[in-house]
């Protein structure tokens, strides 16, 4: 698969994903926040954020390992 259909791909997943997911993704990967930030944006506990992350990260992996090259 080329990498522009991977990013295609990996949109279309996010796109999916809640919206707490999506918020906490963008939060870690593009704003650069620290879970522990992150976690006090939504009132939560530093391990419950990390869940959270967990979570969405093993959903786009998930992803990957369908995904036919």
């Amino acid at each position: 698969m080329e990498p522009e259909g991977i990013v295609a791909l990996l949109a279309q997943r996010m796109a999916k994903l809640p919206a707490v997911q999506r918020k906490v993704l963008a939060m870690y990967y593009y704003e650069e926040m620290q879970l522990r930030d992150i976690a006090t944006c939504f009132g939560l506990t530093e391990s419950r954020m990390c869940q959270i992350h967990q979570q969405a990260v093993a959903s786009l992996r998930s992803l990957f390992y369908s995904v036919k090259c």
